[in-house]
């Protein structure tokens, strides 16, 4: 996997980001798949709707970062800071988040589908309407968490923190609490 520093990275982000292709369709220029990225310093950048499949984020600071309908699928994000990034609508299907800081991060609407968010901090997190179903949050802390109409079917819950956590209209079926 290439390896990028900060500063090529924020020469990429300020190039054009979208273009119209031949359907009329808005696309974004950027792909970041298979990037390392590993431990970098990426806060408070935009990375929204950019492909970052794959990518290696495992320890960066992505504080305050927006990752709005950004591809993070089989991204490794583990033990990295998200807390306070706007992950709405993001695409983190299968994605490694075990020993990530999601506190107070926006997943709403998110795809979480088998991603491992074991031992997390997801403390004040909105995963309103998010999918995490067949997720790992296995020892995770979603205390004072928006989890309103989530999907948690089949989601590994042993050892989760819900105190507060926020679970009205959550689909619970086959959850795994004990």
């Amino acid at each position: 996997m290439p390896d990028l520093t900060r500063k090529e990275i924020l020469n990429i982000l300020a190039q054009p980001r979208w273009f119209i292709d031949s359907d009329g369709e808005k696309k974004c220029n950027f792909c970041f798949r298979g990037y390392n990225l590993e431990e970098l310093d990426l806060s408070s950048l935009d990375f929204h709707g950019i492909n970052l499949r794959g990518a290696n984020l495992r320890g960066a600071n992505l504080y305050n970062t927006e990752f709005r309908k950004t591809n993070l699928s089989k991204a490794d994000l583990s033990g990295a800071n998200l807390s306070k990034a706007n992950l709405k609508g993001a695409n983190l299907i299968g994605a490694d988040l075990s020993g990530a800081n999601l506190s107070d991060a926006n997943l709403k609407g998110a795809n979480l589908i088998g991603a491992n968010l074991a031992g997390a901090n997801l403390s004040a997190a909105i995963l309103s309407s998010a999918d995490l179903s067949a997720a790992n949050l296995s020892d995770a802390n979603l205390s004072d968490a928006s989890l309103c109409e989530a999907n948690l079917t089949d989601a590994n819950l042993i050892g989760a923190s819900l105190a507060g956590a926020y679970l009205s209209g959550a689909y619970l079926s086959g959850a795994k609490f004990e």
